[in-house]
């Protein structure tokens, strides 16, 4: 609801990737491909990052949901995060078509221009854009998508981020979850704004 997004929005304002209601982080991986599909191994391992921060700060896996154009990388990132969860919401962007969650990742994955043009296309970016209630979470090589040769709304979009200061990198992700941060119990210890996040959001939700 949009009193449980403003909730979340004050709660998360300490956060950089989450403070707005919209980032980008840029993620220097490389696409492969797997038979008929696409991947991107870089790409996996931060939204395994991203989720796993999001459960230490209290966000149920109910209100995630992690969406790909491809689905190989709904496939590895499902097979990373298993250990973890079972039970967030994995798809390919085109068959979340009429879902929402309040929290989506949502991980472009390709870094050629064949894959780029094939998540730009304006129905897919338009689905996979909308299913947030309340954070987007943008994950893509922005190098690329800016390079790509070819009629590229994604880049309009990363363009976008910049000017509003939603453009993050991946570093960002990466020092919230250091390995002595591995635990929401000794990473509250080093930063007590954790702490009252989750205290605050459990009343939130």
């Amino acid at each position: 609801s949009g009193a449980s997004c403003k909730c979340i929005g004050n709660i998360f304002k300490s956060i950089d990737f989450l403070k707005n209601p919209v980032v980008f982080i840029n993620v220097e991986g490389k696409s492969s491909r797997d038979r008929r599909s696409t991947y991107n191994e870089k790409e996996v391992d931060i939204c395994a990052k991203i989720v796993e921060i999001l459960q230490n700060l209290g966000i149920k896996d109910d209100q995630i949901g992690v969406i790909s154009p491809y689905n190989a990388q709904v496939m590895k990132i499902k097979d990373r995060i298993k250990s973890i969860s079972n039970s967030i919401e994995l798809s390919t962007v085109d068959r979340f078509q009429g879902k929402e969650k309040d929290i989506i990742i949502y991980s472009v994955t390709g870094t050629d221009d064949g894959s780029i043009s094939f998540a730009s296309h304006p129905n897919r970016l338009n689905v996979a854009l909308t299913r947030a209630k309340c954070r987007l979470i943008v994950i893509g090589n922005a190098k690329a998508i800016l390079r790509a040769n070819t009629d590229n709304l994604l880049e309009d979009f990363v363009k976008w981020t910049k000017r509003k200061g939603y453009y993050l990198e991946e570093w960002t992700i990466n020092d919230l979850l250091t390995p002595q941060y591995l635990t929401f119990k000794r990473w509250s210890r080093v930063n007590g704004v954790f702490n009252s996040v989750k205290d605050d959001l459990n009343d939130c939700l």
